[in-house]
Formats: structure tokens, C-alpha cells, sequence
């Protein structure tokens, strides 16, 4: 079992998803948490606000017999950096976040793939949509 920095455990069937937990790319905000695995297209799991990755616990395990799913904390969430944010709070935009989603897919060799998010008013689908429409030649499908 994995724990995030908060102490919450994930759900033992999350963590017999066929995953390898990594530390994703380190971008300007510093280290994002990032588990993949399955196989087929690829597919970007958003956790919404104030959940982690570990709200897919149920749900990725199903996923990955048909895609190769990457779920990832967001910055800021669960095991992912925690950089300090600015006057602007742009360090925490949705902008600069659905530029970590880019990050993360890219260091997985993924260029275009579809996006699954959750919390359509707080964190995961304004973030996918963000991805969206600023990266249309990347995000195939948002759901």
C-alpha cells in the first residue's frame, strides 16, 4: 500500500492495478506523483479538489484493461511538489497545471490521449478543459 503526504492509504485495489509508481517529470513547480499502467490508448485520469490520484482507485483498475492509464497528483495534491505560490497565484492556475498534464504525458511518450476528469467546478474538468482548448493537438477526447 502506498500512502500520500496527507496519511491517506489507498484502497488496496488501486494498488493491485499493474502499475510502477514513479516520480513524474520535475517541472518549474518540482516533482509530480504519477502511476501508469494497462495497456491500449492513452488515458489521463484528473483528480478533482481536494482529492489525490487515490480517488481512482476503483475505477483506473477497469480502465487499464482497455487503455493505458496515467493518473497524476496535481500540484500542490497529495505526493505531488508543493512550490510556493506567487502574488497572482499563477503557480496554481489551471494554466500552468494542464501544462503539468502535457509534461506528464509527454514523459510517458504520449502525445495525444484523452482525458477523464472529475470536480467540474473545482480542479479536475476546468483543468482538462483548460488542456483542452490550449492543446487540442494533443487531447484527443475530454470526458
Amino acid at each position: 500500500m502506498c500512502c500520500t503526504k496527507s496519511g491517506n492509504q489507498f484502497v488496496k485495489s488501486f494498488s493491485h492495478l499493474p502499475v510502477r509508481k514513479v516520480s513524474g517529470p520535475a517541472g518549474p513547480a518540482g516533482p509530480l506523483h504519477t502511476r501508469v499502467g494497462g495497456s491500449g490508448p492513452p488515458l489521463l485520469l484528473l483528480h478533482g479538489h481536494p482529492q489525490s490520484q487515490a480517488m481512482w482507485h476503483a475505477v483506473a483498475p477497469v480502465l487499464a484493461q482497455q487503455f493505458t492509464v496515467v493518473v497524476m497528483d496535481l500540484r500542490g495534491y497529495g505526493d505531488s511538489a508543493r512550490p510556493a505560490s506567487d502574488a497572482a497565484h499563477t503557480v496554481y492556475s489551471k494554466r500552468a497545471m494542464a501544462l503539468d498534464a502535457v509534461a506528464v504525458m509527454q514523459h510517458y511518450g504520449f502525445e495525444r490521449f484523452g482525458v477523464l476528469a472529475h470536480d467540474r467546478g473545482a480542479r479536475g474538468w476546468p483543468i482538462g478543459w483548460r488542456l483542452t482548448i490550449r492543446s487540442t493537438c494533443h487531447v484527443c477526447c475530454l470526458t
